[in-house]
């Protein structure tokens, strides 16, 4: 079962029963994490870099500045992102 955190509150909530009471449907919670998981990679994939960036970029590579990127998503998942984009 999905269950997940709001607000720090330190109770449960269960977002397929509620969805499940509030719509009268049956849902599959296996089914809409991966739908969800389908859905976030879409809209990562979308957006290109933000104007000037690819510039800026190659100038720092050209000038031998060093340089990172800071995120609080995992190593992996921003890797994979630059890696589409061409930014390494």
């Amino acid at each position: 079962m999905w269950v997940k955190v709001l607000g720090g509150s330190g109770r449960d909530f269960d977002a397929c029963g509620y969805l499940t009471k509030r719509t009268g449907l049956q849902l599959d919670p296996e089914e809409l994490r991966a739908r969800r998981w389908r859905r976030k990679l879409e809209l990562v994939a979308a957006p290109p870099l933000m104007p000037g960036l690819a510039g800026y970029l190659a100038e720092a590579k050209r000038s031998g500045l060093t340089h990172g990127v800071a995120s609080s998503s995992s190593r992996e998942w921003v890797a994979s992102h630059l890696d589409q984009l061409g930014v390494t």
